[in-house]
């Protein structure tokens, strides 16, 4: 209906102020955040000015992180641009280097880094760290212009609520390539199935052992002496196998692609299926059916063979084609 999401349009103009904060520094806003927050000790970027504060102001530090991957610095002195928090370099170096080493001397300014580098990156260093330092921007003369920031989300450069907010919401419609299990004709407890699948999140027993629960090693459909997981139980079982060959010869399935993971397998079913819905609910019975069949033979002791298994999916596949 063209009804903006609230949420994204108030952090888009949340990030406004932070924005300011860089590229209108003689403005009154500017003037009264820096007596405020910022301290006369080392880089005057806005990065490192105190969180404390009132709740506006917390809540434009909570967002920090957002301005840090839409922006990048355009270095002229050095003087404004903090050595570790500020995006520079393509990446802010306290990420880029995050876990390697405590940074030293925190507040440091690009410029006032750049004579003693071999102390703030001490030896061994990695290959990212070497190439820090080839790479590591020329600085002018103080007297030009300040350093600045450049917005990733316009061409031009310069930010605007509107890109940002485009970006966000963008971001929050990226979704998973299977959730179109969600539009096969089967019940919602097989949705629930499949969404757990797909996410790798099936008790086998390798789920079962990361949660280190006792388990013995076995496959109750080939009686392999190894860990099930997902992708042996569906796919990689020569029982499994021999019952995706009898749906292709019975409902003219594609045949499947070779898959080295369980999210390759999936995906090579997503393709075969395409958008005939029927496929989709023999596909999608054929899993379930599978897991239930796994069950019953590991917590009832009941057995059916591949015929038979064969027989029941193609039933209850016609059965939620019909009725879901």
């Amino acid at each position: 209906m063209g009804i903006k999401d609230l949420k994204l349009q108030n952090t888009a103009l949340l990030i406004r102020w932070l924005w300011k904060l860089y590229t209108a520094r003689h403005s009154l806003w500017f003037r009264l955040t820096y007596s405020l927050y910022s301290s006369v000790r080392g880089c005057k970027s806005p990065l490192l000015w105190n969180k404390n504060g009132s709740f506006f102001w917390r809540d434009l530090q909570n967002l920090r992180f957002l301005l840090q991957i839409s922006t990048e610095t355009i270095v002229t002195d050095g003087q404004l641009t903090s050595f570790w928090f500020d995006n520079w370099g393509g990446k802010p170096l306290v990420n880029l280097l995050k876990n390697d080493f405590g940074y030293s001397r925190p507040r440091i300014s690009l410029k006032d880094a750049k004579p003693i580098l071999a102390n703030l990156l001490p030896l061994p260093r990695k290959e990212h760290e070497h190439y820090l330092l080839m790479n590591f921007p020329p600085l002018t003369s103080t007297g030009n212009l300040p350093d600045s920031l450049s917005w990733r989300w316009n061409s031009n450069g310069a930010f605007s609520v509107a890109s940002l907010y485009r970006i966000l919401a963008t971001a929050g419609k990226i979704t998973s390539p299977f959730c179109s299990f969600w539009s096969f004709k089967v019940p919602p407890s097989l949705k629930f199935f499949l969404c757990l699948l797909s996410n790798n999140k099936l008790l086998t027993q390798q789920q079962l052992a990361r949660r280190n629960i006792f388990v013995t090693p076995h496959c109750v459909f080939c009686h392999q002496q190894e860990l099930e997981d997902s992708m042996h139980l569906f796919f990689t079982c020569p029982h499994s196998s021999q019952i995706w060959i009898k749906l292709r010869n019975a409902v003219h399935l594609p045949v499947l692609q070779p898959a080295g993971s369980l999210m390759d397998a999936l995906t090579s079913l997503l393709q075969a299926v395409g958008v005939d819905r029927r496929r989709g609910t023999i596909v999608a019975t054929c899993l379930w059916c599978m897991c239930l069949e796994r069950n019953g033979r590991i917590f009832r002791g009941s057995q059916r063979s591949i015929e038979e298994l064969t027989r029941w999916i193609l039933e209850e596949a016609n059965l939620y084609y019909r009725t879901c």
